[in-house]
Parts: C-alpha cells; structure tokens; sequence
C-alpha cells in the first residue's frame, strides 16, 4: 500500500503534486502483490486450505515470521489490500484502461 501513497515531488503542500509515484494498477504495485501473495499463502494455513478449496482472496499479516498474537493474518493489513485492489478497479473505471501484458499476469 506504500507503494500508491508515496508521492511525486513537486510543488503540492509539502513538496508534494498530488499524484503518486505509482498508479494503483502499475506494474510494480502488481509485482509486489505478487509476491506478498505467495509469501502470505505459504505463512498461514489458512490461505493454504481456501487456495486448496477455490476459496478467493488471501489474509495477510504484518509481516513475514510475525510470531505477536500467534502470528496470524491482520485484519488491517488484510483490508488494506482490499483498498488497493478497490483503488485498482477505480483507476481502471477512471482512467478506460486497465493492466496489460505482464502487468495483467501478475494481478491474476
């Protein structure tokens, strides 16, 4: 999600122009998506056994190793991804165009 609120510098309040280094549907935003998903689905069981069953969707937690409260998924976290894919589908209603090519993989 930091990925899509660092901001370009420029001449907005506080050095910044009001538009974000990357779009939400940007090719780096999906990549680390990616990669979070995999990584997520490995750590808990329980996105493990919803992958097994078709179930969509993937909880993630703090970070890696997390082992605070047991280590399971956060909810904050986990919704946090939710807004960027909400932001996603978004920028894609706004803009006519969504991901293409390489980009398009990695969101799938």
């Amino acid at each position: 999600l930091a990925l899509i609120h660092r901001w370009r510098s420029g001449g907005g309040v506080g050095g910044q122009s009001g538009d974000p280094l990357h779009d939400p549907t940007s090719a780096v935003v999906a990549r680390t998506v990616q990669v979070y998903n995999a990584a997520f689905c490995q750590e808990y069981p329980i996105n493990r056994e919803d992958a097994r069953r078709g179930v969509p969707g993937i909880l993630y937690g703090r970070y890696l190793k997390d082992s605070y409260g047991g280590g399971n998924p956060w909810q904050l976290i986990t919704a946090a991804l939710a807004s960027l894919l909400y932001q996603a589908a978004q920028f894609t209603v706004a803009s006519g165009s969504g991901p293409v090519d390489a980009t398009l993989i990695a969101w799938q």
